[in-house]
């Protein structure tokens, strides 16, 4: 009888511990992957559209700038002789600043320009389109607003790995607006040691056009000054100013320092005060002055070497022509010197709006000195 020998099965091989861990892997891949790829294209596009924005309001920024620095009457901007503001110069400034900037290596074409009022409160918080009546928070404003979109400014954002998700391009903008404000402080150096009451810009000032009022005839008006018609007023002030009505004309200051040396106001005629001063502080006025200012006056005067033909003065409460004493700041002012008469002791002027800046600050009555433009948002 044939003997069945009995074998045993052979153990089937033993499972490795990493092979479950494989398959476990395998599996978190397939899902985290596609996670992984939007997040890649998430921090890539909107990296890239975040440095397109920057380079955006980069370009809107000194765009508005540019265009602000010449709502003023200006050498650098050649309108001198235009009123102001002059929003046609200064919207033409802004646009072609926008073209000297580009945006991923490429020059801008376009941009939309605004012109208006800003009102420095913040309310309204949007730029106050023409014709408009400014208040007394109003400052005139030139708007920029870039965009990169279809047709404008080599078309629409394009998208990278976005793409995937089927968002090819973004369209993006950024909007500037910088404004001109008058200062309510003045640094060092900036002004001229004339003082000029309150009363006589009240009286030569438009405060609601923010000009100089102009001359309605031809010939010496009542006080026997020289007038063109439709040209800024012409009057006086010295020590021997007329009597301008009810107003008090203007005298000499020497700012913080009571000294009315010949001296003295020369070199603050070559140099302006020698210390920054604000809306509410105290000034001397200084009626006393000696004849032989009046000479350095005309000297560097418009009838002069026009060193100081435009300059910036403080307006004071009262400046009276015979009393000494200290004087509240209330505002700055712009002036433009015509001539002085050593003789009789007076000096010549006009209001003006063509001052150049002179590093003030702060938020003060506009009568025709500006501070440099700044952004407001």
């Amino acid at each position: 009888m044939p003997v069945f020998t009995k074998h045993a099965l052979p153990d089937p091989p033993a499972q490795s511990p990493t092979d479950g861990r494989r398959g476990a892997v395998t599996l978190l891949a397939v899902i985290v992957l596609p996670m992984l790829i939007v997040a890649a294209a998430f921090v890539i596009d909107v990296a890239n559209l975040i440095l397109v924005k920057n380079e955006l309001q980069n370009a809107a920024d000194s765009a508005a700038q540019a265009g602000a620095q010449c709502l003023y009457p200006r050498a650098e901007c050649f309108n001198s002789s235009t009123p102001a503001p002059d929003w046609g110069t200064a919207h033409t400034r802004a646009s072609a600043a926008v073209e000297r900037n580009t945006v991923q290596g490429k020059a801008l074409t376009s941009g939309a320009v605004a012109s208006g009022y800003w009102n420095v409160s913040g309310t309204p918080n949007t730029l106050q389109a023409l014709p408009h009546t400014p208040t007394a928070n109003d400052a005139p404003a030139i708007q920029v607003t870039i965009s990169k979109q279809t047709g404008e400014n080599n078309g629409s954002v394009v998208l990278y790995l976005a793409g995937l998700m089927g968002l090819r391009t973004a369209d993006i903008s950024a909007t500037a607006v910088s404004m001109v404000t008058s200062p309510s402080a003045e640094a060092p150096g900036s002004m001229f040691p004339f003082a000029m009451a309150k009363c006589m810009y009240d009286t030569y000032w438009d405060a609601t056009t923010s000009l100089p009022k102009n001359a309605t005839s031809t010939g010496p008006d009542a006080y026997g000054v020289p007038q063109v018609s439709g040209k800024p007023w012409v009057f006086r002030f010295g020590f021997s100013t007329p009597a301008y009505g009810a107003c008090e004309g203007g005298q000499y200051t020497s700012f913080a320092l009571d000294d009315n040396s010949t001296t003295a106001v020369h070199g603050l005629i070559d140099n302006g005060n020698p210390t920054a001063l604000a809306i509410g502080d105290q000034i001397w006025i200084e009626p006393g002055a000696k004849a032989a200012l009046y000479k350095i006056v005309d000297d560097c005067s418009g009838r002069g070497n026009s060193k100081c033909e435009y300059v910036t003065i403080p307006v004071a409460a009262s400046a009276s022509s015979t009393l000494k004493g200290e004087q509240p700041i209330v505002a700055f002012a712009c002036m433009r010197i015509l001539l002085a008469e050593q003789g009789p002791k007076y000096v010549q002027v006009e209001m003006s709006t063509q001052c150049p800046p002179t590093g003030g600050s702060g938020t003060g009555p506009n009568y025709g000195v500006h501070n440099s433009p700044r952004l407001a948002m």
